[in-house]
């Protein structure tokens, strides 16, 4: 690894400028180089070696629940980035009721109780896909700062009705789609049907 080079490259890529090293095998300057060989030849090994060098493409910005976490291996992560790792692979529908301190999953109907259990073994199953040694605790602290990461669950409203294709408003009188934020715990699992339908 030629040090001297990627810091020149470092440098120009800062400035938009320009950089030319000498040709040699060795560690060496201009000046090394023009003392070795004469002016003559060290200006045209100048000229002819130079470029310009072209910035290496980043990566876009990473989300906070981005699974990836910085190409960081779970290993090497800590407790809150395993958490969202885990979060993510509920695809991000996860509150916490307060008063249980159990964690829910959104299934896009209601709020259905995960058990610490499972999702240690979510995690777990996460650990195993990467083929990554993993600890008990390594798990169980993942979960625990899930948990600290989460939104608190709000009490559903007692004037929804759920239905297995959508939610009946008593208040408005109005049938519509199931909302996340309905915080439904239960729903039938049978359809509505409109008036008109019957």
């Amino acid at each position: 690894m030629n040090v001297g080079k990627i810091s020149a490259e470092k440098a120009a890529l800062a400035v938009n400028g320009w950089v030319t090293l000498p040709p040699t095998e060795h560690k060496a300057d201009w000046d090394d180089y023009r003392q070795q060989n004469s002016v003559k030849i060290a200006e045209l090994a100048f000229v002819q070696g130079l470029y310009q060098p072209t910035p290496t493409k980043k990566k876009e910005a990473i989300q906070p629940n981005d699974v990836e976490s910085s190409k960081l291996t779970l290993c090497q992560m800590g407790a809150s980035q395993r958490g969202e790792v885990l979060l993510a692979r509920y695809d991000g529908d996860l509150a916490l009721d307060g008063a249980s301190e159990t964690v829910h999953h959104y299934d896009g109907i209601v709020w259905r109780p995960v058990s610490d259990r499972d999702l240690k073994r979510e995690m777990l199953a996460a650990f195993m896909e990467e083929k990554l040694p993993y600890s008990p605790h390594g798990i169980s602290s993942a979960v625990d700062a899930l948990k600290l990461q989460l939104p608190m669950m709000q009490p559903p409203e007692r004037h929804l009705i759920g239905f297995s294709n959508g939610v009946f408003d008593l208040k408005t009188c109005q049938f519509r789609p199931h909302r996340k934020h309905d915080w439904l715990l239960l729903a039938n699992e049978v359809e509505f049907n409109s008036p008109e339908e019957w």
